[in-house]
């Protein structure tokens, strides 16, 4: 995990977005949006050292596509994930897909890539 345990998550993806280059308002909404589309917009402000383990395997998966990227490899991102974490981590790869990143994704589980 790329995370700061004693920074909150907003300023966790603040971070990594300025590192890719994201400045200023860009970055602020870029940070919103994909608070949002990992469905932790309620916990903007908590630190990641609170979050459960599948809230802090979302955070890390929102900090790799903040700056939209065009290639995507993900190892097993769902691992050790609760289930709604699961859920929303596929959903998040079948939304880059269609998006038109290109996602390689690996993983042990068979029915989890047949559905991707």
């Amino acid at each position: 995990m790329a995370l700061y345990e004693d920074l909150s998550a907003e300023e966790n993806l603040a971070f990594w977005g300025g590192a890719c280059g994201l400045r200023g308002r860009q970055l602020r909404r870029r940070v919103g949006e994909v608070l949002e589309l990992i469905g932790l917009e309620a916990h903007a402000g908590r630190l990641v050292k609170q979050f459960s383990s599948g809230m802090k395997r979302r955070l890390n998966l929102a900090c790799g596509i903040l700056h939209r990227p065009p290639v995507l490899l993900w190892d097993e991102p769902a691992v050790g994930a609760d289930p709604q974490s699961r859920v929303r981590l596929l959903e998040m790869v079948r939304d880059q897909a269609r998006a038109g990143v290109c996602v390689l994704y690996t993983t042990h589980y068979t029915e989890e890539a047949e559905g991707l």
